[in-house]
């Protein structure tokens, strides 16, 4: 079988993949939200990202650590970006501001 056809056939596996987890999100967090409030589920989306990309990095053996004078900065930039921006940004603002958005996180998930 020749590389391009495999490298195609590959491409198109994970564009399904992608497709699929992205889809199926909707409903996750829906459910999510309906016993967690909007920070905690965004902590507890972060965690579960963080840890498959660690697993990842890890059984690829690509795993590095940053160095001893770059723990503050990732730290900083970590901080600043997953927590104030999310926070600002996604829930605070939102929600204080736009009556929509206070509805459209509490709206619990309608079967049938």
């Amino acid at each position: 079988m020749e590389p391009h056809l495999l490298r195609c056939r590959e491409a198109i596996a994970l564009l399904a993949a992608i497709a699929v987890a992205w889809g199926t999100s909707w409903p996750v967090i829906k459910a999510i939200l309906q016993d967690l409030p909007p920070m905690w589920a965004m902590v507890l989306r972060s965690t579960i990202g963080t840890a498959v990309l660690f697993a990842i990095s890890a059984f690829r053996r690509n795993l590095v650590f940053p160095q001893r004078g770059d723990v503050p900065v990732v730290l900083n930039i970590g901080l600043l970006h997953m927590v104030a921006f999310y926070w600002a940004g996604y829930y605070r603002a939102p929600v204080q501001f736009r009556q929509d958005a206070r509805s459209f996180l509490v709206t619990p998930l309608r079967s049938g």
